[in-house]
């Protein structure tokens, strides 16, 4: 994985994962001059010239900034700011606790015992 600069790859993952519209994406990617000193020539120049209302537009994206993404990284900050609402029970808490039981039924084991016995109550009585 090429090394970027965190506000960035944060911008990419977002954009990846939904969180970001294709449109604000877009407005980001032209105003954004630190993309052409960060990024190699050929990914900078694959970036600029997709067609951003293209049907198949997130496949093309994702083949040319995935390699900019570390998912791993923000895997990470996101369970553990599922954790931290359960622990300090703030107001995004039984969703939190919700989520526990998803995760789990997506291989993270480690949560089975919650996502089980608490998630999976939260999930039933909503």
């Amino acid at each position: 994985m090429q090394r970027i600069s965190e506000h960035i790859e944060q911008k990419f993952y977002e954009v990846l994962k939904y969180k970001v519209s294709i449109q604000n994406f877009e407005q980001w990617v032209y105003n954004t001059k630190e993309l052409e000193i960060e990024l190699p020539p050929d990914a900078y120049l694959e970036l600029i010239s997709l067609n951003f209302k293209g049907k198949y537009i997130y496949l093309e994206l994702e083949k040319v900034i995935s390699q900019f993404v570390d998912n791993g990284k923000f895997e990470i900050k996101r369970l553990q700011n599922h954790l931290k609402s359960i622990i300090y029970r703030d107001e995004k808490c039984a969703e939190s606790i919700e989520m526990t039981y998803d995760l789990y039924c997506a291989g993270y084991n480690f949560l089975r015992r919650l996502g089980l016995n608490y998630g999976l109550v939260v999930a039933a009585n909503r």
